[in-house]
């Protein structure tokens, strides 16, 4: 049995020359959703100016079909266009008000009893009010309406799904306990093709002992929500334990937490152990980047199961996760788990490190859950799970 996939999404799509382009990242996930469906259709914003790196678009596929959300105008429109799609897919997690496009796919799909599914990748409600701590009046009131505006859809939309599917088990709280048909995604983008091999990695890990200082690296949105902030505390508390050598740190990213991190940095004495690297463009500048550090250092406040922990154990890198749930629920080393928020956790973790002597059992447990966690795997078993909610609306 297969398919054919209807998605809305908020990500633009760039008409130039002719040609459709979009995000490098966003492309991915779209190549491997298009190898497990009959038809593909992406209904979008379209831009003919370019607001974005070029480096970071890339073409779409032709078999993708490209409809832009401005044309969609009036009943007709909608009836007509998902009346092609066996299912429509959308995101749950925008605030209320800019949603009007999706509610009305949601509406017209419901009339034709074609199924409806909704996803939702991240707490953006939650990470709202995170980002806005110690901001003015007004910027944390804004963050309330749109974390009330996020909620609403949430509600709504999941209300009206015929399944929710979530990207990491640390979402399954914001959906009502009555809903029974949810699936939990593992957020992963890469490749089988990208995964090192496991004796590379062993070779890799023990290359450390060689050196005098071990390498590590955060990368990151620079904002609140993405606890950079406990990273650099974390390496203060390194650097003042005596006979410690301190690691050297890249911070990968841009956000507007960085003129505070980097003055973090400085007040910490750690202006010589930092360096703030910027933004990698996504997979071969940023694998060639980190491919040379030894821990990934994930420092996430929020509920978010980030890519990040895959793309890491793909080129050689070990990560260190918060001990939350949606971490954990990943099933990896235990050994690599530190209390979320906990500078004083994180730093003693990385030390642990520097002594560890299980490295091959850990690498090789961590090489056998990134290679059953690909993106293909991800789509494949959401795919599956799909096919079995349209026979179950038959």
């Amino acid at each position: 049995m297969t398919y054919k996939l209807l998605i809305v999404s908020a990500i633009p799509v760039y008409k130039i020359h002719g040609a459709y382009y979009t995000l490098d990242l966003w492309l991915k996930d779209l190549d491997a959703q298009l190898k497990v469906v009959s038809e593909l259709c992406l209904v979008c914003p379209v831009l003919s100016r370019q607001t974005i790196l070029e480096s970071d678009l890339r073409p779409t596929p032709s078999s993708i079909r490209i409809v832009n959300n401005q044309i969609l105008n009036t009943n007709v429109d909608y009836q007509e266009l998902v009346h092609l799609y066996d299912v429509t897919q959308i995101s749950a997690n925008r605030p209320f008000w800019l949603s009007g496009v999706e509610r009305k796919i949601y509406k017209h799909a419901h009339a034709a009893n074609i199924c409806c599914i909704a996803g939702i990748s991240s707490n953006r409600a939650r990470t709202t009010i995170l980002n806005a701590k110690n901001k003015s009046v007004l910027k944390r009131i804004k963050a309330w309406v749109i974390y009330f505006g996020i909620n609403l859809s949430i509600h709504y939309f999941t209300e009206r799904s015929d399944g929710i599917f979530l990207v990491g088990s640390g979402l399954v709280k914001l959906i009502n306990p009555k809903h029974t048909n949810i699936f939990v995604n593992t957020a992963s983008w890469i490749r089988d093709v990208e995964l090192i091999k496991k004796n590379d990695f062993l070779n890799k890990v023990f290359v450390i002992n060689e050196r005098n200082n071990l390498r590590i690296c955060v990368a990151a949105r620079l904002e609140h929500m993405k606890g950079v902030h406990v990273a650099l505390d974390a390496l203060k508390i390194i650097k003042d334990r005596a006979g410690i050598g301190v690691p050297k740190l890249l911070i990968l990213g841009a956000g507007c937490e960085e003129e505070a991190l980097r003055g973090q940095a400085l007040d910490n004495g750690l202006g010589n152990d930092v360096v703030f690297g910027g933004v990698k463009s996504y997979p071969d500048e940023f694998f060639n980047t980190i491919r040379e550090y030894d821990l990934m250092l994930l420092t996430n406040l929020n509920d978010e199961q980030p890519r990040l922990v895959f793309d890491s154990i793909s080129q050689g890198v070990i990560p260190i996760c918060p001990n939350s749930d949606q971490f954990k629920a990943l099933n990896l080393d235990g050994f690599v788990y530190y209390k979320k928020g906990s500078a004083a956790a994180l730093a003693e973790k990385v030390h642990q490190f520097m002594i560890f002597q299980n490295i091959p059992e850990l690498c090789e447990n961590l090489h056998k859950v990134a290679a059953k966690n690909t993106i293909d795997t991800m789509h494949k078993f959401r795919s599956d799970w799909i096919k079995d909610t349209i026979i179950n609306i038959e």
